[in-house]
């Protein structure tokens, strides 16, 4: 059954992206009614209550600012947790569309240098192996890799 819950809203948001990490929302980028956002808010979702397994629910929203370089600006991309790290892909900043994936390491709280894919190197396969990345897709954790698929 779906609960309204009233909670101070202070970051607007549209195709950003949600993800949660044990009792947080990490939202990340998306756009707020103005321009495209590289910066990470956490909506805290509860605490554990004294003496019991539940979570309390809080609903209070965090702002996180990690190390390292950030990356650009941007709506429409993929994350998902792997490893204590969420992994950031494609999306799009108006311009253009992002063809990078960048690494957020919570322990850290930072990100690592950006992966590159460099289009010189001879990738074995076939063609639809070595597509650019786009925006609108989705990305999945297989055994050590990440599978991303989509537009």
């Amino acid at each position: 059954m779906w609960t309204l819950v009233d909670t101070e809203m202070k970051h607007n948001r549209l195709s950003h992206t949600s993800t949660q990490v044990g009792s947080y929302l990490f939202i990340i980028g998306g756009h707020n009614g103005q321009t495209y956002t590289q910066d990470v808010l956490l909506l805290n979702l509860g605490k554990p209550n004294a003496g019991s397994k539940l979570m309390s629910v809080t609903l209070q929203w965090e702002s996180k600012t990690p190390r390292g370089i950030p990356p650009p600006g941007r709506g429409y991309h993929v994350a998902i947790l792997h490893d204590a790290r969420i992994f950031i892909s494609g999306g799009y900043n108006g311009e253009a569309v992002f063809e990078d994936l960048w690494v957020l390491d919570l322990s850290a709280n930072a990100y690592l240098p950006q992966v590159v894919r460099d289009s010189s190197l001879n990738y074995p396969g076939p063609d639809s192996c070595r597509r650019p990345l786009k925006f609108k897709r989705t990305i999945s954790p297989i055994n050590d890799a990440l599978l991303s698929e989509g537009a």
